[in-house]
């Protein structure tokens, strides 16, 4: 071989090595930084932003809370999870412990949800699923998905106490308005005003049907107060024609679908002196220009019109509508009480009203995590009701939840609290009483051995709570101590 041939060959074989090398230290350089495993954050973020934009997207399909039962059986059946359905609806995901975690305290996740109102369930839902899918080190856990009916909480109510016969820790997911986790939550009051209505002919001649409606619906709560009542803005619009002298008479009226739920829609038929209809036109468009400017920004969806329509045949007598009207407008709806701090600790609202056969029928609700202010709040409805000359009920009560200072709640709090501040780098965990009524109290009668929890889940913290609940899981009985 000449010395030439030799030459090219050892700068060929040169370029051989130095490219192998640079492949190599490629490869390595990227298995170190390419290819790094994301890290729990990462993770989280990813994977509950998907989860979230997929039941976004499946909201046409839920009509029922058969069909959203349907979708999180077949999202646990896709994801690989062991799912079941009990007889009340409530849908179980069970996940094994990983083998390091095997001999970890069990947890049970509760989420509800309602095909009505799913806005609200999406958030914690997601927080819910997000958790099923994605422990590492975990102990042995359950995700549960019950179903509500505006608020009523039937399938965590109903929930078999063989689910908890391990001493599980139970948390409660729901939305709220502010951040929290909590071992206090609030009691519930359902009320009834009821009475057979009284009917005349009408003195008056020119019939207008007034409308509130799309107005977004949502389970009372520590939220309240941002949107409009619409069953009592109507209340308050007939009292500012009382003591404006705008005569008229009511023929009908109705709105909202559940004492516990912020009503979407409302309505009434009245009847005024033709004479008067320049003066009443200009009161309403007044009212409606007040009313948009303070929530169409917030809410563009809502509408809040009246049209002239049919002269109906009958009226309420002058005493009922008085009667009627007064109601309305001093029966307690929104926040009723704060404390110091600015937390909601009462609230009130007015869910329902109809004029439906002749029967008036006002189905109202009240929260509070005090005792003192639940009883005072049935007791001002009993005084409204008596004068104005209706019958009143209390048609359900639900105890407060109170753990607070238990020794299992407070280890389960001290544990999760540094859950809370190892995933957010040092976070401090908002410790505050929730208004919101929650089947906590139902649930600690199943296992009086289990330590339960409410988080309230917001759009700024669902991340956070989301990682903070897996790496709970996560943690062993070394850590948690």
């Amino acid at each position: 071989m000449s010395i030439f041939k030799k030459k090219k060959l050892l700068i060929i074989i040169a370029a051989v090595i130095v490219i192998i090398c640079c492949i190599a230290g490629g490869l390595f350089y990227f298995g170190l930084n390419g290819d790094k495993e994301p890290s729990l954050e990462e993770i989280i973020d990813e994977k509950l932003a998907a989860y979230e934009t997929d039941l976004a997207d499946s909201l046409e399909s839920m009509e029922t809370n058969d069909d959203v039962a349907s979708y999180l059986i077949n999202w646990g059946k896709n994801k690989k999870i062991n799912v079941s359905q009990d007889s009340s609806g409530n849908v179980i995901f069970s996940v094994r412990a990983a083998e390091e975690n095997k001999n970890g305290q069990p947890c049970v996740i509760i989420c509800g949800y309602d095909a009505k109102n799913m806005g609200e369930y999406t958030e914690p839902m997601a927080v819910a699923l997000t958790v099923a899918k994605n422990g590492h080190q975990n102990c042995k856990y359950k995700v549960i998905f019950c179903p509500e009916d505006y608020g009523k909480k039937t399938g965590a109510e109903n929930l078999s106490a063989d689910l908890f016969s391990d001493n599980p820790r139970v948390f409660y997911l729901g939305k709220s308005g502010t951040s929290k986790a909590t071992q206090v939550t609030g009691g519930f009051r359902q009320y009834e005003l009821y009475e057979k209505l009284k009917y005349t002919v009408p003195d008056f001649d020119k019939a207008y049907r007034i409308k509130i409606k799309n107005v977004p619906s949502e389970v009372m709560g520590s939220k309240m107060g941002s949107k409009p009542n619409a069953i009592k803005t109507i209340g308050n619009l007939l009292a500012n024609f009382k003591s404006t002298s705008m005569l008229f008479e009511v023929s009908s009226f109705y709105g909202g679908s559940s004492a516990s739920a912020i009503p979407s829609s409302a309505g009434i038929t009245i009847v005024i002196n033709s004479s008067d209809a320049s003066k009443f036109e200009d009161k309403m468009d007044k009212a409606i220009e007040k009313f948009m400017d303070k929530y169409s920004e917030d809410y563009p969806e809502i509408e809040y019109t009246y049209e002239e329509t049919d002269m109906p045949s009958n009226v309420l007598t002058k005493n009922e509508t008085d009667n009627i009207v007064s109601l309305m407008y001093t029966a307690l709806n929104g926040v009723y009480n704060k404390d110091d701090d600015g937390n909601v600790v009462a609230v009130t609202n007015i869910g329902k009203i109809s004029s439906k056969d002749g029967m008036l029928k006002i189905a109202v609700a009240a929260m509070s995590y005090s005792s003192e202010y639940l009883e005072e709040i049935t007791e001002s409805y009993r005084t409204i009701s008596g004068l104005c000359n209706v019958n009143y009920d209390c048609t359900e009560k639900k105890g407060i939840y109170n753990g607070d200072g238990l020794g299992k709640n407070v280890a389960m709090m001290k544990s999760f609290e540094k859950a809370f501040a190892d995933f957010t780098d040092g976070s401090e965990l908002k410790n505050q009483k929730a208004v919101e009524y929650t089947p906590l109290t139902v649930l600690a009668e199943k296992n009086e051995n289990m330590s339960l929890m409410y988080i309230g889940v917001t759009e700024k913290t669902k991340e956070k709570y989301a990682g903070s609940l897996v790496t709970f899981m996560d943690m062993g009985a070394e850590d948690e101590e």
